[in-house]
């Protein structure tokens, strides 16, 4: 199993906010206008999963209109997932990267970053 690469793990630090995100916009103009490393493509694949929900419930207070949204999200990502050749390993590694990057995005916006 190869190991995937998460921006957590690129830059931990919480002040380095923007190397984080001048990485993930150059992964993904190299991912779909370049040549790109596996890094990139570890990188677009962990952030879309992490901004589609992946691995998120909706809370059962949600409403119908958030529902239908957050599943539309998911529903895209889908579509993706289920064209790639993964094995399950690698599956599960990918879905980890993205709850940790979750867990990361929700600590930085309560901390107003």
């Amino acid at each position: 199993m190869r190991a995937w690469r998460a921006l957590s793990h690129l830059f931990p630090d919480r002040k380095a906010a923007m190397q984080r995100e001048h990485r993930l916009t150059e992964a993904y103009v190299n991912v779909f206008q370049g040549h790109p490393s596996k890094e990139d493509q570890d990188l677009v694949l962990i952030n879309l999963a992490q901004q589609a929900g992946w691995s998120m419930v909706s809370p059962p207070e949600a409403s119908d209109q958030t529902l239908r949204h957050h599943n539309g999200k998911r529903y895209l990502f889908a579509q993706i997932w289920a064209r790639l050749s993964l094995s399950d390993d690698d599956r599960m590694a990918i879905e980890n990267a993205a709850r940790r990057e979750a867990v990361m995005a929700e600590e930085f916006a309560q901390e107003g970053m």
